[in-house]
């Protein structure tokens, strides 16, 4: 009697493939006659021939496909469909064997199924065809697809089956693992490139089309392979990295992996029910290329299986490249100049610049760069210093360090300054002879260390960008007598760390983005800050002497952990949005003085209650610190319980714990529920991020595109914030506004290479955008 032989499900396997590719959407149920088949149908020797791509309906976000993307998806598709009938006791051939046959005989795809298989030697031919395939990426979130189908025809022409699955992910792009979304992977979910995304798919769609397929029972029982997970598409490894490979299959299995002929029974340890995990370090010297990825299991029976990587050969350059030859250093006003050579007859991919304050220790990489030329101008004026430069070739290995080569910094005298500035003012002093400014689009630098000294009724206003970097221990000081001070206007831009301002009329009026930390200023009257417009932050300042220590007009943003002592009011409020947080306000006429109303918490004001805390009627004390910060704990004042500082920290981690593990539910609007609560106690970047993706998940991207430039506002230098904001500019079509974020960022923070990359996007996005538009007007 004949026996139909029907698709083999293992219960406890589908359990643990399903755990291991949450991720992954269910497609299609299978179609056509592939249901079951006759068993004297199913052939066991069978060649997996190349699959087909239906380009129209491949996706890559509306653009042209690349060719290479769909040798990328057709290879892999075959690959994974031919380590699975491996597995179900079929005898696929390698496809690099069909392959050479095939290319000895061009005419093969007109050849009829019985010279087809006399032609590769096998009792039966696996057509696939794939029919759509998604790669695409919107505002912050990724999206795989492979829809696909094989056909199965024996040496005498008879169609044993056909069957089709879809399988498919999504991946957003936020801070921190999505557990629960895929456990076993959610490690390594934020670096993975999109062909590995695109691997998880193609291994769905896979283990799917195992289930409905026929097994051979002439095969012998091997065990069950549900996914391959490694970083095989880093593609060269350098030494002191990681070839990693991690494996779903049955439990109980002895596992290993091979780099081709170079490494052979590299052992996978059973880290858990059903999954092995191992890795090779590559070491100095390794070197081979264009080598498979093969996983071996075995059963203690002796039943073995193998699991061929598909489309990814790894290669291994463990050979560091040689030094730069004839390094050249000098000193000159703005800073160390550094050139050097090419090393002879190699190819390397960048340099790597590195200083120290002596020839011996560790030391301190200041830049990487391509061009073999840089200047440092973070250097000090009459101070020695170390440099040595390494070479970095494609495989990310580091040359050895050289002798290092000392460089003396003179001290210069006295500079007189005045008019436009821009650029770097290395440390040293400088006299400002009349108003300054700088302009619109150039960023001023004022190295640690140095002073100015403002001429009387001169000052310094800030269209583009001012970035002063000193220090506790080597502060900037801006000083004079009756001088005008710091002016940041509308569109511009100030980030002030470690200064001290002395002898002006008002130390910094701001009514564009301004932030202060680490920043002394002492005044005789007048006002210390004052904030218009615009965002700010301000963290340790400290404000005495002054009529009105901060005055807020208009902006918004928050004063934190500073001291407002001495001073005529100590804050004065009329307008904007303002937070004060773990403030010391104390000892001034006024310590709070508010037109309208303005909610404070845990601020320390010299008494705990409000009749005392010398404050205005405008001003709704909520809580006060019964003692000067970092010390004081504190009080409620508006609540029935005393909540210490780490309750309200434990509340707002909490709520804000709740509602990204709703959001991981996919329970978007409990979530949104949860988050708003964790706002009442405090905020910061990834509470605001996940009510921004839970907003664009139902839908109110409108919503988002403001909760985020609120967050922005908010933590104006936080770069996270920003790439996630362009993003969802960019998916919304928006390009010039999304350009115009980062553009504000590299002002505030022009060495950041991220911002510099962040920009280069934006920037081929921006044109990608119009040349779709210039073509749709077409």
């Amino acid at each position: 009697m004949m026996r139909r032989v029907y698709g083999v499900r293992n219960v406890v396997l589908v359990a643990v493939a399903c755990l291991a590719l949450a991720a992954c959407v269910a497609g299609k149920k299978a179609k056509g006659p592939g249901a079951y088949a006759l068993e004297q149908d199913v052939p066991q020797v069978v060649a997996v021939l190349p699959a087909g791509v239906e380009l129209a309906r491949a996706a890559t976000e509306g653009g042209e496909v690349d060719p290479a993307d769909a040798e990328f998806v057709g290879g892999l598709t075959r690959s994974v469909l031919r380590n699975q009938l491996a597995g179900k006791g079929y005898l696929p051939k390698l496809d690099n064997a069909v392959d050479r046959k095939l290319h000895d005989n061009p005419g093969w795809r007109d050849m009829d199924a019985k010279a087809l298989c006399a032609l590769l030697d096998v009792q039966g031919l696996v057509y696939i065809e794939i029919s759509g395939w998604t790669m695409v990426n919107a505002a912050a979130v990724e999206t795989f697809m492979l829809s696909a189908g094989a056909r199965m025809v024996s040496a005498s022409g008879r169609e044993v089956g056909s069957w089709t699955e879809t399988a498919e992910k999504q991946k957003f792009s936020i801070p921190t693992s999505l557990v629960g979304l895929v456990g076993t992977l959610a490690g390594a979910f934020l670096s993975d490139s999109p062909q590995k995304q695109f691997r998880h798919v193609a291994y769905d769609w896979g283990w799917k089309m195992a289930q409905v397929m026929p097994d051979c029972l002439e095969g012998r029982s091997l065990p069950e392979i549900m996914l391959v997970d490694s970083n095989v598409d880093v593609g060269v490894f350098g030494a002191g990295e990681r070839v990693a490979v991690k494996v779903f299959a049955e439990k109980d299995l002895v596992a290993s992996f091979d780099i081709g002929d170079f490494r052979k029974g590299i052992p996978l340890k059973m880290v858990g029910e059903g999954e092995y995990e191992g890795f090779y370090l590559v070491r100095d010297g390794d070197r081979t290329s264009g080598q498979p990825l093969t996983v071996r299991v075995a059963r203690l029976n002796g039943a073995e299986r193998e699991w061929i990587e598909g489309e990814a050969l790894i290669s291994l350059d463990g050979v560091p490249p040689s030094a730069p030859e004839k390094p050249v250093y000098r000193a000159e006003g703005d800073g160390v100049h550094l050139a050097w050579q090419l090393p002879e007859g190699e190819e390397v991919a960048a340099f790597v610049v590195e200083r120290n304050d002596s020839p011996v220790g560790e030391f301190t990489r200041i830049a990487r760069i391509e061009d073999a030329a840089f200047v440092d101008s973070e250097v000090e004026q009459g101070r020695a210093y170390f440099y040595r430069i390494r070479s970095v070739d494609g495989a990310r290995n580091l040359s050895a360090p050289g002798k290092p080569t000392e460089v003396v910094m003179p001290r210069f005298d006295e500079m007189t300054i005045g008019g436009e500035l821009s650029g770097t003012l290395i440390t040293g002093n400088y006299r400002v002879e009349r108003d300054s400014v700088v302009p619109a689009g150039q960023v001023l630098t004022i190295m640690r260390g140095s002073r100015l000294t403002f001429a009387d009724g001169a000052g310094l206003t800030v269209s583009g960008r001012l970035a002063v970097k000193g220090a506790k221990d080597a502060p900037v000081v801006l000083a004079g007598e009756r001088w005008r001070g710091v002016t940041v206007a509308g569109g511009g831009g100030a980030d002030m760390t470690g200064l001290v301002l002395s002898g002006c009329a008002t130390a910094v009026s701001s009514a564009g983005l301004l932030r202060m930390e680490g920043v002394d200023a002492k005044g005789e009257g007048g006002d210390g800050v004052v904030l218009s417009g615009g965002a700010f932050e301000l963290k340790d300042v400290d404000l005495s002497g002054w009529a009105r220590g901060v005055s807020v007009t208009g902006g918004e943003g928050v004063v934190a952990e500073s001291a407002l002592t001495g001073n005529g009011t100590g804050v004065a409020y009329s307008g904007g949005e303002l937070v004060l947080d773990h403030n010391n306000i104390h000892q001034n006429e006024r310590n709070i003085n508010a037109s309208r109303q303005l909610a404070v918490r845990a601020n320390f004001l010299g008494a705990t209650t409000t009749d005392k805390a010398g404050v205005s009627e405008q001003v709704i004390l909520k809580s006060v610190l019964d003692a000067p910060w970092p010390d004081g704990r504190v009080i409620a004042l508006m609540e029935d319980e005393d909540l210490s500082a780490e309750q309200i920290t434990k509340r707002f981690e909490e709520h804000k714990a709740c509602g990204i593990e709703l959001f991981n539910q996919r329970k978007y609007g409990d979530a949104l529920v949860e988050l708003a609560k964790a706002g009442r106690y405090g905020a910061d970047r990834d509470a605001s991020l996940y009510t921004a993706y839970a907003l664009m998940e139902l839908g109110e991207n409108e919503r988002a595109g403001k909760t985020l430039e609120s967050a922005i506002k908010s933590f104006p230098y936080d770069f996270r914030l920003r790439q996630v904001y362009v993003r969802y500019l960019l998916g919304s079509g928006n390009d010039a506004k999304a350009l115009a974020v980062v553009d504000e960022a590299v002002r505030m923070d022009p060495g950041n290479e991220n911002l510099t990359f962040l920009r280069e996007y934006v920037v081929e996005e921006a044109r990608r955008m119009r040349t779709e538009a210039s073509g749709r007007s077409r």
